[in-house]
C-alpha cells in the first residue's frame, strides 16, 4: 500500500502599533520624532509612567511561520513481517519584521521631581506625573531594526519491521535518519559566529597604549605591577555572505535505532520493553547584531543633576534626538562591529539534542476485564546547547587576588576609558 501526503501550514502573529488607532501623531502632541525608514505612519512615541500602565501606544510586532510537509510512505506485508518505509521532506521558514519601538518610548519616574528620603520605608516624594507635565523623562530611546526572513530544509528516511515471532512473541525493529541542513537568512542578516584567531583591527592600538600604561604605572607602583600586555589583541564577529550562507555546521550523526518485543510468556501476562534513539528539532536561529540598533535618549548631561529637557535645551522634548537616530550598521564593520560591547555568539558547532528512552515492564489481565501494569521507563537527553563565559579572571591573578584581597578591588586610574571602549570583549558562547 503507497501513501502519499503533501501540507501547508502558516502560522502569522500581528500585533499592532495602537498608538496612532485615533489619528494621534507626534506633532500634534508639539514632537519632532526622527523615525528611521522601517515604518511608514508618524505615531506617537509610547508614553510610560511610573506605577501607571503605558499611556500610549504598544510595541508593533509582526511574524509568519510558514512551513511545506510531503511525506511519502509505503507498508508492504509479506509472512510474518509487516514492513513500513518512507522518507520526509520538509521546508520550514520564519519570517519577522517586528520594528520595536521605532516610533520612539519616554518613561517618566519622579527622579526630577523628588527631593528628599523620609519614613522607615525610604519613600521618596515626587511624581511622575509632575516629570511628565515637566517634560523630563528619565529614560528613553527609539529602535531601527531590520526585517528578517529565515529557512531551512529537513529530510528524513525510515525503514520499521513488525515481525512475527512467534505466535506469543513480537519484534519491532526500525531505523530512522534524520538530517537538518542549518538555516538561511535570505538577505545574510546574521551572525555566523566569532573568530579567535584573527588579529583585530585595532590591536596595534590598543597594544600601544597598553605598553604606555604599564610604563606608567610600574614608575610609581612596585609591588602591584600593570599587567603585561599580550602579542596581539585576537577576535572578531563574523557574518554570513554569499560564500558562506549557512552559519552551523551540518550534524550528519543522526540515526536512530528502535527495538521493541512484546512477550506473552504466560496466560494473560506480557512483557513488553523498547528503547529508541530521538533527535530534537534544532531551534537556535543565531543572532543578528549589527542589524538592530538602538539611539538612547540624553536625560541629564551632567550626570543626573540636572535634566536636560527643557524648553531651551538642545534635548527638550519636543525634540528629543537633535543628532538624528542611529542606523545599523550590518556588516559592515566587520571585525568591529560590537567592540568594546558585550558579545554572545553562537559557535559553529550545532550538534541536534539526542535522547535515549527505554521503557520495560508487565501487563496482567485480572477478572472483570481489569488490567494492571508495572513498567520502569527511562530518558536521557545529551548534546543540548549552554552558555560558555570567556571572560572570567585568570587563575594566577585569582591567585594573587586570594593572598592580597586589595589586589582585585583596586582602581587602575591610568586605564582610560577610551581603552576600555575600544578594547574587543566576548563574554559568551553558545554551543
Amino acid at each position: 500500500m503507497l501513501d502519499g501526503r503533501l501540507s501547508f501550514g502558516r502560522f502569522t502573529q500581528f500585533f499592532p502599533d495602537s498608538s496612532g488607532a485615533a489619528g494621534l501623531t507626534a506633532s500634534q502632541l508639539g514632537m519632532f520624532i526622527p523615525r528611521p525608514p522601517t515604518v511608514t505612519q508618524e505615531n506617537p512615541p509610547s508614553i510610560n509612567l511610573e506605577s501607571y500602565s503605558s499611556i500610549i501606544g504598544n510595541t508593533y510586532t509582526w511574524s509568519s511561520q510558514n512551513q511545506w510537509d510531503f511525506q511519502p510512505n509505503a507498508i508492504h506485508t509479506y509472512g510474518r513481517h509487516v514492513l513500513h518505509m518512507g522518507a520526509e521532506f520538509v521546508h520550514a521558514a520564519i519570517g519577522s519584521a517586528g520594528p520595536g519601538r521605532a516610533n520612539g518610548q519616554f518613561s517618566f519616574t519622579r527622579g526630577w521631581t523628588s527631593e528628599y528620603v523620609r519614613g522607615p520605608l525610604s519613600a521618596r516624594d515626587g511624581s511622575s506625573i509632575a516629570d511628565l507635565l515637566l517634560g523630563t523623562p528619565q529614560s528613553g530611546f527609539i529602535d531601527y531594526n531590520e526585517s528578517s526572513y529565515r529557512s531551512w530544509p529537513y529530510w528524513a528516511v525510515y525503514v520499521q519491521d513488525y515481525w512475527k515471532v512467534a505466535p506469543k512473541l513480537a519484534l519491532n525493529l526500525g531505523l530512522r535518519y534524520d538530517v537538518q541542513l542549518p538555516l538561511i537568512e535570505r538577505f545574510n542578516r546574521m551572525n555566523d559566529g566569532f573568530d579567535f584567531s584573527v588579529k583585530n583591527p585595532l590591536s596595534d592600538e590598543i597594544i600601544a597604549r597598553w605598553k604606555q600604561l604599564k610604563l606608567d604605572w610600574d614608575k610609581t607602583h612596585k609591588t602591584l605591577l600593570y599587567p603585561d600586555p599580550p602579542a596581539a589583541i585576537y577576535g572578531g564577529r563574523l557574518f554570513t555572505s554569499a560564500a558562506q550562507r549557512r552559519p552551523y555546521n551540518t550534524d550528519w550523526t543522526d540515526l536512530q535505532p528502535r527495538v521493541g518485543v512484546a512477550w506473552n510468556f504466560i496466560p494473560k501476562t506480557v512483557f513488553r520493553a523498547g528503547a529508541g534513539i530521538f533527535y530534537r528539532t534544532a531551534t537556535q536561529m543565531n543572532q543578528a547584531d549589527g542589524f538592530n540598533q538602538r539611539t538612547n535618549y540624553i536625560s541629564s548631561l551632567d550626570g543626573g543633576v540636572h535634566p536636560s529637557a527643557d524648553t531651551t535645551g538642545l534635548y527638550s522634548l519636543q525634540n528629543p534626538f537633535p543628532l538624528g537616530i542611529l542606523a545599523p550598521t550590518g556588516s559592515s564593520a566587520g571585525l568591529l562591529t560590537g567592540v568594546g560591547q558585550a558579545i554572545l555568539f553562537d559557535g559553529r558547532q550545532r550538534p541536534i539534542p539526542r535522547t535515549y528512552e527505554y521503557s520495560a515492564g508487565f501487563q496482567r489481565e485480572l477478572p472483570w476485564d481489569v488490567m494492571v501494569e508495572a513498567s520502569y521507563a527511562g530518558s536521557q537527553t545529551v548534546h543540548d546547547s549552554m552558555t560558555t563565559q570567556y571572560d572570567a579572571v585568570p587563575y594566577d591573578q585569582f591567585a594573587q587576588g586570594v593572598a592580597n584581597p586589595n589586589y582585585l578591588n583596586r582602581r587602575c586610574r591610568a586605564l582610560s576609558l577610551e581603552f576600555f571602549r575600544r578594547l574587543p570583549i566576548w563574554v559568551g558562547r553558545r554551543n
